[in-house]
Parts: C-alpha cells; sequence; structure tokens
C-alpha cells in the first residue's frame, strides 16, 4: 500500500466530543454598545466555525457570550 493509515489517531479525531466550556446561543436583553477588534484571518475563520458548531448565526454574539462567560469564571464581572 502506498501509505498506511493511523486508524487510532482518525478515531481520536472522529469521536471528539463537542467542547461542553463553549456557550450556547441563549437569548439576552442586555444592551450592547459596538466596539472594534483587529483579527488574523485564521481567527476569524475559526470564530465563525465555532460560532456555527455552537449554534449561533452571529459571531458577534458567540464572541461576546464567551467572553462574558470567561470573565463570570473569573469573578470579574
Amino acid at each position: 500500500m502506498a501509505f498506511d493509515l493511523d486508524t487510532d489517531n482518525i478515531k481520536k479525531v472522529m469521536t471528539k466530543k463537542k467542547n461542553s466550556n463553549l456557550p450556547v446561543n441563549e437569548t439576552n436583553n442586555e444592551k450592547r454598545i459596538t466596539c472594534s477588534y483587529t483579527l488574523e484571518p485564521s481567527v476569524k475563520e475559526g470564530l465563525v466555525k465555532l460560532a456555527s458548531m455552537q449554534g449561533y448565526s452571529n459571531t458577534s454574539k458567540f464572541l461576546n457570550d464567551l467572553l462574558k462567560q470567561n470573565l463570570k469564571n473569573e469573578n470579574i464581572i
């Protein structure tokens, strides 16, 4: 055979569990303000993919919820 498959590694990747530490899309009535941040293109692409995987259609809301969750975990807010 031209190449050997690492079936154990393939199984690990294919059965990888969804990260339960990521936020899920929930409604929130808190007012929002506009702010601007600069991201590397690969980070932006990853953020869009993560947001979609977690059920978000809005990347901005996902990022807000992700930051909010981490700030709460650190007792900052």
